[in-house]
C-alpha cells in the first residue's frame, strides 16, 4: 500500500523542488510551515472518491497523526515539497533532494505508517514505520541507503 502519484504531481514534483531551492529544505531556519499547516488541514474536508475513483478521504486519526509527524519535521527544519491525500486513505508527505533521491512518508488511515524510499533511476524501497523506524529522524530516513546501493 503506497501512495500513487497522480501524473499532474508527478511534474509538479520538480518545479515544487525548484520554487523550494531544489530540496525539502533540509537546514534552513527560516522555514514557514503555516501553508503546510493549513494544507493539512485541508485534506479534512475532501469527499469519498476525491480522487475520481473510490479513495477514501484521510480520517481525522490519519490528520492527526501527519500533524504529528509534521510538528517533528519542523523541529528538525525538514520541510517536504508535496503534501497530500493517499489514494489509499490517509496522508502522503513527499520530499525531493536536488540530486535524484526522493522520500515519501505516509500515514493511513487504518493506523499503519511506512516510509517509500526512491531515486530517479528506479531503485525504491518501503519501509513500514512501525517496525523499522521508530525513534529514527526524518533526516536519518532520508540518508538511508536505497536497495541496490551499498552493495
Amino acid at each position: 500500500m503506497e501512495a500513487q502519484l497522480t501524473s499532474e504531481q508527478k511534474t509538479q514534483l520538480p518545479r515544487m523542488a525548484d520554487q523550494t531551492g531544489g530540496s525539502s529544505q533540509i537546514g534552513a531556519l527560516d522555514i514557514d510551515f503555516e501553508p503546510i499547516h493549513k494544507q493539512l488541514d485541508g485534506l479534512g474536508n475532501l469527499e469519498w472518491g476525491w480522487d475520481g475513483y473510490d479513495a477514501p478521504k484521510p480520517s481525522p486519526e490519519a490528520i492527526d497523526a501527519a500533524r504529528s509527524i509534521l510538528e517533528k519535521m519542523q523541529g528538525e527544519l525538514v520541510k517536504p515539497v508535496w503534501i497530500s491525500a493517499s489514494a489509499d486513505g490517509g496522508v502522503a508527505f513527499t520530499f525531493a533532494a536536488g540530486g535524484i533521491r526522493r522520500a515519501q512518508v505516509e500515514v493511513l488511515n487504518n493506523g499503519e505508517r511506512f516510509a517509500h524510499l526512491y531515486d530517479l533511476n528506479g531503485n525504491s524501497h518501503t519501509e513500514d514505520w512501525a517496525e523499522a523506524l521508530e525513534g529514527k529522524s526524518i533526516i536519518e530516513l532520508a540518508g538511508a541507503p536505497g536497495p541496490n546501493q551499498g552493495k
